[in-house]
């Protein structure tokens, strides 16, 4: 149960991150908090996560409005094309311009599991291969995959950089019980 704090949507600055995600969002108090933060300067980082029955099409449309970098992996990627985009049989790459696009976002990630991750930035197109590692448990994986990614992609690190980093760092997380 996340509260609005004031001061801390006053200091946000156009070099901060502000993550969020779809599953705190099912608390109306914890979505009000959020939508009173949306409209800072920094970067808004989505990182959806849709566990039923915990999410709403508009909910999920109204935060894909107010994003700035979107993280998802290849299943909500599927089902955000089913629900906004007119494509028929898209690929991972169609999908994530179409979205960007309409949405007006800079940039979209999708972990593809074992496969690696691809994104794009300013149809600028990036593909890395996953690491191989024996899977014990995949919880906090995205999590740990998304810190990595931002922590390069703050200092300004290529994207391909970022991305081979945060899915070592996704691997072994999943290769942790």
């Amino acid at each position: 149960h996340i509260e609005f704090i004031p001061w801390v949507k006053q200091n946000l600055k156009s070099n901060d991150v502000l993550i969020f995600g779809s599953l705190a969002s099912r608390f109306s108090q914890n979505f009000e908090c959020l939508q009173n933060y949306l409209d800072s300067p920094c970067l808004k980082v989505f990182d959806v996560n849709l566990r039923a029955p915990h999410y709403t099409k508009e909910r999920i449309k109204f935060l894909l409005f107010k994003t700035d970098l979107l993280k998802v992996n290849e299943e909500e990627c599927e089902i955000l094309s089913r629900w906004f985009l007119d494509l028929q049989n898209p690929s991972i790459e169609e999908i994530c311009h179409s979205l960007a696009r309409i949405v007006n976002i800079k940039g979209v990630v999708v972990t593809l599991g074992e496969n690696g991750a691809f994104s794009t930035f300013s149809n600028s197109d990036s593909k890395v291969s996953g690491v191989r590692v024996e899977v014990k448990d995949t919880v906090g994986s995205g999590d740990a995959f998304l810190a990595s990614f931002l922590s390069k992609h703050i200092d300004g690190a290529p994207i391909d950089e970022c991305l081979k980093f945060a899915c070592a760092t996704g691997g072994l997380i999943a290769s942790q019980q």
